[in-house]
Order: C-alpha cells, then structure tokens, then sequence
C-alpha cells in the first residue's frame, strides 16, 4: 500500500493574525492603558489621569489622577469616570480632593463636568461651592503628560 500525503500552503499567515488577536485579548487592561492629560481653561491648571482604559461605545471607565494647580505648587487627587456614547462623545465627571490640612489656606472639594472627546478635549463646568449648580464655564485641551511634572 501507497500513502499520498499533501501539504497545504498558505494557511500560516491567518493562524498567525489569529495568535496575534488571541494574545492581545488575553493582555491585562492595564497594560492597554494610557495617561491622559488636559489642561484646564481660564484656569490654567492641569489634570494628569493615569493608566485611563481604553474607551469604547457605552461602557464606563474609571479615572484616577492629579490636578496640579502651578508649577512648582500643590497637587491634589481627583477621582471620576467616563462614559463614551455611541457618537463618539465622552462626558467625563470628576471630583477634585482640594481639602487642604492648613487652615492658612482655605480651600473646598469640587466637581468638574464635561463633555469631551476620547482625548479629553472639550468643554463644560465646574461646581466650586457644592450647590450642585454650574459656577461657570472650562474648557479642557489635550496636551503631552512629559510636559507635566508632580510637585
């Protein structure tokens, strides 16, 4: 008895894509995520939100980071998410941690609200004393997070 046996050529490149999609899929998110930073208008200061995931069409995402009120001034933790809508819009809500210990400098906790895209640039309020109304107006711009230095 005589066996034939044949080979099949042409089959390796779409396994490899598959074990590229496989290995991707079984990446941890944190390894997919990103910093993002914005600075802050009229005001000037800068938010700094670390290991951000990556946004998709009706799912929400924590946010973790630093606003950082000057060069060479203080730093303090804000928290949030953000909610990507299937348009592509994102609004993002984040408190801002801005209780100092000194009474020499009395300061408050406060939200920000906005609109923005995926990296953040857009526009929206801020609620500085706690009413839960808009005392006015911001607008976010994305910028490069080795510009920003943590005091």
């Amino acid at each position: 008895m005589h066996t034939v046996r044949t080979t099949t050529i042409g089959k390796p490149a779409r396994v490899g894509g598959a074990l590229l999609a496989m290995l991707l899929g079984m990446a941890p998110a944190s390894v997919l995520a990103k910093d993002i930073c914005v600075q802050e208008f009229p005001f000037g200061l800068t938010y700094l939100f670390s290991k951000v995931k990556t946004l998709r069409p009706g799912r929400v995402i924590p946010l973790t980071g630093t606003r950082i009120f000057a060069i060479g001034s203080n730093a303090v933790p804000v928290h949030g998410a953000a909610l990507m809508r299937t348009d592509g819009t994102v609004d993002v809500g984040v408190v801002v941690h801005n209780m100092s210990p000194s009474l020499s400098q009395p300061t408050s906790n406060f939200l920000v609200s906005m609109e923005t895209d995926a990296a953040f640039t857009g526009t929206g309020t801020l609620d500085g004393d706690g009413d839960f109304q808009a005392d006015g107006p911001v607008t976010w711009t994305s910028i490069d997070c080795s510009t920003i230095a943590i005091p």
